[in-house]
C-alpha cells in the first residue's frame, strides 16, 4: 500500500513511495529540479551553486543506478511533481552491517513544516529495520531544516563538526553529526 500525507497544511493527496531503479529513472527529471531548488535556496546536498542541470541530473543518474538493498530512496510526490525525497545507505562492511546513514534528506522550501519529512523518515527508519540495522547517523548542516527536522527527541546530537562541508556559496559551514538509536528501549 503506498502511504498518503492526509492533514490540514496542504500536503492532502501527496503519495509517498519507495523508488525503485526503474522507477528511479522516470522521475530523474523531478528530482533533478528538487535538487536544482533546495540548492538555490541555500541548502547543503554536496552543491555548489549555481548548480548546473546536468550535474543535478548526473547525481541522481548515479544514484538510480545503485538503488537495491544497500541503497534505497523514497519520494514524496503530489499530482504535479516531486515534492521531497530521503535516500537511506545501509551500510556492508562486515563491522558496520548495524548501521545506516541517512544521505539527503531534502524537501521542497514551500512543502517545509507539513509533516513531509517527518513521514518520509518513518519509512527509512522502518525500512532499516527491516533490514537488521540498529543505528541511523546522519550530517545535517548547523541549523538548517534537516537539522531541525532531525533534532527531534529521538535523534542525538553526537557533536559539531566546524567548517565540516561548503555551503552552495562556497563557505565553510559547521554541521552536526546526529544519531539515532533504533532498539527499543527496555525497561
Amino acid at each position: 500500500m503506498t502511504p498518503r500525507l492526509n492533514d490540514a497544511a496542504g500536503t492532502s493527496g501527496s503519495v509517498l513511495r519507495q523508488l525503485t531503479r526503474a522507477d528511479a529513472q522516470r522521475v530523474v527529471e523531478g528530482l533533478a529540479d528538487l535538487l536544482l531548488e533546495s540548492v538555490r535556496d541555500g541548502a547543503s546536498l554536496g552543491c555548489l551553486a549555481p548548480l548546473d542541470r546536468d550535474l543535478a541530473m548526473g547525481y541522481w543518474n548515479r544514484l538510480q543506478a545503485r538503488l537495491g538493498d544497500a541503497e534505497t530512496l523514497w519520494i514524496a510526490e503530489d499530482a504535479r511533481r516531486v515534492i521531497a525525497c530521503v535516500h537511506l545507505s545501509c551500510c556492508m562492511r562486515e563491522t558496520e552491517r548495524h548501521r545506516a546513514d541517512l544521505r539527503q534528506l531534502v524537501v521542497r522550501p514551500y512543502c517545509r513544516r507539513r509533516g513531509i519529512a517527518t513521514a518520509l523518515l518513518a519509512q527509512a527508519e522502518a525500512h532499516a529495520v527491516s533490514q537488521g540495522r540498529t543505528l541511523l547517523v546522519a550530517n545535517a548542516k548547523a541549523g538548517s531544516p534537516a537539522d531541525r527536522s532531525l533534532g527531534r527527541p529521538r535523534w542525538q546530537c553526537a557533536g559539531v563538526v566546524p567548517g565540516y562541508a561548503a555551503s552552495p556559496d562556497g563557505e565553510l559551514r559547521d554541521a552536526v553529526r546526529l544519531f539515532r538509536s533504533l532498539v527499543p528501549a527496555t525497561r
